[in-house]
């Protein structure tokens, strides 16, 4: 009776031990192994290409060359990468197949070979002006996933595509890129890439820039170890803990006039003199121009604040991290700022701890 009931006993722990080590397997994300191409470029008569030579011996890069050219006409000067991990299919970025202004671009192609030789079974949409689409991928979980840098003198951010069933799936952008200190570039340095039950999973170790260069950009901090990105709806979105404090600068439209444009110098003079205070406090910024302006919003959601909204066409907006919004309308000095954010943000205002300098801006906007 004794050796019965033990036996039951461990047998049911040992049954609820496995489903609890199932149940965290399933749970958690495997971090996926990165490939970074290593671009050679040839010229070789009318042959221009470059291919990734890491995987590709120079003889199969001109065959793939080649029949791109057959398939889509002249290729422009395509870029020819092998799928990293599996047999048999190659990814070329190329301008080739220009569908006129509304699919124009660098575009990926995705050609596989058998008996019969070489067919193109993906055409992607075209990057628009973007003459770059430079693969970085990401394999592992039996995924193969390429975030693709687009821009021209500066990065505009990425392009996710995974590669599933023979074939490529678009899974959208991720608008960022890292500042730095001269231009915008690629964010993928130190970046890591997970899989799981959710989806994938992109982490960025820094602050990063939304939108570069574009109408809407925001200087977007690290609220925590890393800026996530998850997906949600088969996109990419950023995660609730990325979301923070905002501020967005705004003068609608262009200045009409000698005291409209000096106006506007004064709101821009008092922008760029907050911006070490918005970067020691964890408060995203933004200067825009064209309703509706555009604030940062995690998941599917979109939060705008339409031209009807706003009183007057110069102002800034102020967004706490709980959705809390108020608008300030007119030129605020730094200082007169600095207490409207103190007021209004409170206890979810930023805890990096301020520097010498900002005490004594403190302590002159405290009056003291």
């Amino acid at each position: 009776m004794f050796d019965s009931e033990m036996q039951a006993k461990w047998t049911s722990r040992f049954v609820v031990l496995l489903v609890l080590s199932f149940a965290a397997a399933l749970a958690s994300d495997t971090e996926l192994r990165k490939y970074e191409p290593d671009i050679s470029y040839v010229e070789d008569g009318e042959r221009r290409f470059g291919y990734d030579a890491g995987l590709l011996e120079l003889s199969d890069a001109k065959r793939v060359a080649d029949a791109m050219r057959q398939i889509y006409g002249d290729a422009g000067f395509p870029l020819v990468f092998k799928m990293p991990e599996v047999d048999g299919f190659f990814l070329v970025s190329s301008f080739a197949d220009d569908h006129g202004i509304e699919d124009f671009g660098r575009r990926f192609f995705l050609l596989h070979a058998d008996d019969r030789g070489l067919n193109g079974v993906f055409r992607g949409a075209g990057m628009g002006d973007s003459y770059i689409l430079r693969p970085t991928f990401y394999t592992g979980a039996g995924k193969v996933l390429a975030l693709a840098e687009t821009g021209t003198e500066y990065s505009w951010g990425l392009q996710a595509y995974e590669f599933a069933d023979g074939t490529l799936v678009d899974l959208g952008a991720l608008d960022v890129a890292l500042w730095s200190g001269d231009n915008h570039v690629n964010p993928l340095e130190r970046a890591s890439v997970s899989f799981g039950t959710a989806g994938y999973r992109v982490e960025f170790p820094y602050d990063l820039t939304l939108a570069p260069g574009g109408l809407y950009q925001w200087n977007l901090p690290r609220l925590s170890d890393t800026i996530t990105f998850t997906q949600e709806n088969g996109r990419f979105v950023l995660s609730d803990d990325s979301v923070g404090n905002q501020a967005c600068f705004f003068f609608l439209g262009e200045p009409d006039g000698e005291d409209a444009t000096e106006v506007l110098a004064d709101l821009l003079y008092y922008y760029e003199k907050l911006i070490p205070w918005f970067e020691d406090h964890d408060v995203a910024f933004s200067y825009q121009s064209d309703p509706p302006l555009r604030m940062v919003a995690a998941g599917d959601d979109k939060i705008m604040v339409g031209k009807e909204e706003l009183k007057l066409e110069l102002g800034i907006v102020l967004m706490a991290k709980d959705g809390r919004r108020k608008i300030l309308y007119g030129v605020h000095t730094d200082v007169d700022l600095i207490h409207e954010l103190e007021s209004f943000l409170g206890e979810q205002i930023g805890q990096s701890p301020l520097s010498p300098e900002d005490m004594a801006f403190k302590s002159a906007a405290d009056g003291g």
